[in-house]
């Protein structure tokens, strides 16, 4: 068993008293099934998952289990469902935001052309995550190859769905945001407000900045109107990390989920708000008060910064340069490689396409955010089979 687990890169059996190792993409039903008669055997005291992979699944088993701090089954499906959001959102009159699932390239295509004129779509999977398949498109582009790009994933909340359903939806005009919040006994408690950079074209997300440059007045619609959201969706117990775009008409939502932020935005906006969130997090599944964390929280005072580097060209991973000097413009750099070396490397499509990040702290959100931006315009890919590309500027936002 050791040597199974060292090939998967498991723990260490040390700090587990027992493992239950599974493929990933068995049936759902299997699963619970399998751990249910452990449990009743050997019962649980709690069911996490603070990613995204498998938030159906450790619902199933917390209600299966009769155990707290996962948010229930019913609630769940209607995070990870973008379709059933939208509607139980227009149900509780907190947006009116309609998107419809398509089952062909043709339906796609009737769906965008019976818009209005020049509108603006967003091709997606209903329950996908990480930026994978997500598209930009009007009646012009090439609605097969989106179509075709959002129904080719494999889902990582449900193994047992290989294909997923498009959601096509209109897109929303505006400043992105994403906001971390616990939420304990039904009260919501907002942390911190993240402004987002993405590609425009992918929408894969480029750079974060924490807290996020608002004015008080927008910062207080977005703090109340992801409240009415997580109301709505019936979210009592737990992290949320939610993503939302400042339209002309206010605040709307892109999508939210029961866990912290990822691309490091938890870990930033933690140091901001002086609230550890992954220790909350536990303690949310526990069963165990936060209040007395979030009354003892110290903010930092300071903006945290976060930049990633992707490459211009297919290949092959074979190092990064310039470190050195990114790390030279402030004490506060921290560059990171995302793949290593040998690793292949892809055009930009997801989150998993980019190859390293860079961290910085400032005084206020734009000289972190620029700080961040040159640091990475220090860095050089090697690429494999390709020429080195100066990767800083090779996106514009």
């Amino acid at each position: 068993m050791r040597e199974l687990l060292a090939k998967f890169r498991t723990p260490k059996l040390d700090h587990h008293r027992r493992v239950v190792v599974i493929q990933g993409d068995e049936p759902e039903d299997l699963v619970v099934d399998l751990v249910s008669r452990i449990h009743a055997v050997d019962p649980f005291d709690a069911v996490a998952c603070l990613g995204e992979p498998l938030t159906m699944l450790a619902s199933r088993m917390a209600a299966a289990f009769g155990l707290p701090g996962v948010p229930r089954p019913e609630v769940t499906e209607l995070i990870v469902d973008k379709e059933a959001m939208r509607v139980r959102l227009i149900e509780a009159g907190v947006e009116e935001i309609r998107g419809r699932t398509v089952d062909s390239a043709e339906e796609l295509a009737d769906v965008v052309r019976a818009g209005a004129a020049g509108a603006t779509w967003i091709v997606k999977p209903v329950a996908g995550a990480g930026s994978l398949g997500v598209s930009q498109v009007t009646a012009e582009s090439d609605l097969a190859a989106a179509f075709e790009r959002s129904s080719n994933q494999d889902s990582v909340i449900h193994p047992d769905r290989h294909k997923l359903r498009v959601l096509v939806e209109p897109f929303l005009f505006g400043p992105q945001f994403s906001v971390e919040a616990v939420t304990q006994d039904g009260v919501t408690t907002v942390l911190a407000i993240t402004k987002k950079y993405s590609d425009p074209d992918t929408m894969v997300e480029f750079g974060h900045v924490v807290p996020a440059p608002l004015s008080e007045d927008d910062s207080e619609a977005i703090h109340a109107h992801v409240v009415k959201v997580l109301q709505a969706l019936g979210v009592t117990d737990s992290v949320t990390h939610t993503e939302v775009v400042l339209t002309a008409d206010g605040p709307r939502i892109l999508e939210t989920h029961t866990r912290m932020g990822g691309d490091d935005i938890g870990e930033m906006a933690s140091l901001v708000s002086g609230v550890d969130i992954s220790a909350a997090s536990i303690e949310l599944v526990l069963g165990e008060s936060v209040h007395d964390r979030l009354a003892n929280a110290k903010p930092s005072g300071k903006c945290e910064a976060i930049w990633f580097v992707a490459s211009p060209e297919a290949g092959i991973f074979a190092g990064l340069d310039g470190v050195r000097a990114a790390q030279a413009l402030d004490p506060s750099i921290q560059v990171t490689e995302l793949i290593e070396v040998g690793e292949p490397v892809e055009l930009l499509a997801s989150s998993d396409s980019r190859v390293a990040q860079v961290r910085a702290s400032a005084s206020s959100a734009d000289e972190a955010v620029a700080l961040a931006r040159q640091a990475a315009a220090k860095l050089t890919l090697r690429i494999a089979r390709g020429v080195p590309a100066e990767v800083g500027a090779t996106k514009t936002v």
